[in-house]
């Protein structure tokens, strides 16, 4: 959230600050909610921000952010470390999951 906040205070006091952030992870996005409130930028009314990861703090404050399935990652990293043990080939060492857009409050549109 530090790290977040730091650069957020950089950016939202340009002289033309950015419409919109996406935060590398939610913990980031949080750092940059808090900045915004101190500086008194209104999200998303003044700049909209999405996070990443999906944690659970990011609906408490109704964060837009990218979920990346990590309960799935881990489940299907346990299954692939049980067939290894268990001397199993594995067809492919690359697996694939969608990442889901989460849309809450700290977007919006832009107007034309």
């Amino acid at each position: 959230a530090d790290r977040g906040r730091t650069c957020a205070y950089q950016l939202l006091r340009l002289s033309h600050p950015p419409s919109a952030i996406f935060a590398a992870n939610d913990q980031s996005a949080v750092g940059v909610l808090e900045a915004a409130k101190e500086l008194g930028v209104r999200i998303p009314e003044d700049v909209s921000l999405v996070g990443y990861d999906n944690i659970p703090e990011a609906q408490f404050y109704e964060l837009t952010t990218i979920d990346q399935s990590l309960i799935q990652m881990g489940s299907m990293a346990v299954e692939l470390l049980i067939k290894l043990i268990e001397g199993e080939n594995i067809d492919s060492a690359v697996i694939k999951l969608l990442p889901r857009l989460i849309i809450r409050r700290s977007c919006r549109a832009m107007s034309a």
